[in-house]
């Protein structure tokens, strides 16, 4: 049998269009994370069985729960792995990363539950590397807690809270006397209320800064060092609520690399109430207006009804 040749040829502009389309996924990919998706089951999350389609998301990925998962979702990780970051949607019951000595890193994607019906708990050791500023998001109702030991890598700011969203809470347990959780750059914001209990030490670089603003609520029983290079902020000029900082518990010392020192904004509190707030040598504290950190009208309100708050030299 004789075949045409015509059915052997691509015509040179479907080549053109096929190349193009091969271009524009190659770029699509490389500039978005795709999402991959939990099957309905408790494999270890390194095993192809773990995912529909049979392949564990990389760094490029977005590990997604969807209603794939029918029940309550109690996995290890099976190996250290990394992924651009998590997404919870509606799985049917919570979500639980449990410790079996591996870690999870997670980069620029970070972690999403607007869309939650269930929530989150992450046990293993994890790993915050990214090369963007990332977002932990949550819808109202909904927790995310880290029960686990935390690094960050980097010096881009950890926004806990995306306006728009309607509040959740953020649960950190983890980090010990010997080994503290460490955070980078925390910005808390858009009425998402933060518990945060155990060791954990906050960094600010260069031009960054530990800020509490929106509405958000911090309860801190820690303790740990908050060290700010350009500024301790509560209630950062954001007028979409009262902004709250409680210590109830452990130790808060704030050590500031510049003259800026601590702010406390308006609308905004900071209630010292049964643990310590020490600030280090040579910060100023700003109550109001006078800092430059956007607040403007009221003063905001340092209170001390028990424990301890004390100020170093030249303060």
């Amino acid at each position: 049998m004789k075949h045409s040749s015509k059915s052997n040829r691509c015509p040179r502009i479907g080549c053109q269009r096929l190349a193009l389309l091969a271009g524009l996924c190659v770029a699509a990919q490389a500039g978005w994370a795709a999402t991959v998706v939990k099957d309905n089951n408790t494999d270890n999350l390194n095993l192809p069985t773990s995912w529909v389609g049979g392949v564990p998301p990389t760094s490029a990925d977005v590990a997604q729960w969807d209603n794939t998962v029918t029940g309550t979702n109690s996995v290890m990780l099976g190996a250290s792995t990394n992924w651009a970051g998590i997404k919870i949607i509606d799985p049917g019951g919570p979500v639980t990363l449990e410790n079996d000595g591996n870690t999870l890193t997670l980069g620029n994607s970070g972690i999403d539950l607007t869309a939650a019906t269930n929530s989150l708990t992450i046990n293993c050791p994890l790993t915050l590397q990214s090369t963007a500023n990332t977002y932990w998001s949550l819808a109202g109702g909904q927790s995310l807690t880290i029960n686990s030991a935390l690094k960050t890598v980097g010096n881009n700011y950890v926004i806990m809270g995306r306006y728009g969203t309607a509040g959740g809470t953020i649960n950190l347990t983890g980090g010990s006397a010997e080994t503290p959780s460490v955070i980078n750059n925390p910005d808390i914001r858009s009425l998402v209320t933060v518990n945060i209990s155990g060791y954990l030490n906050i960094n600010s670089g260069s031009l960054q800064k530990f800020d509490v603003s929106g509405g958000a609520t911090v309860n801190w029983s820690a303790t740990g060092t908050v060290t700010s290079s350009y500024g301790w902020y509560v209630g950062d000029g954001q007028s979409s609520g009262q902004t709250t900082l409680n210590i109830s518990n452990g130790t808060m010392t704030v050590i500031s690399g510049s003259h800026n020192g601590i702010a406390i904004g308006q609308p905004a509190t900071v209630n010292v109430a049964g643990g310590n707030l020490v600030f280090g040598n040579n910060c100023n504290l700003y109550l109001g207006a006078s800092y430059n950190n956007g607040a403007s009208g009221n003063h905001g309100v340092l209170t001390i009804s028990s424990g301890l708050c004390d100020v170093g030299t030249s303060a």
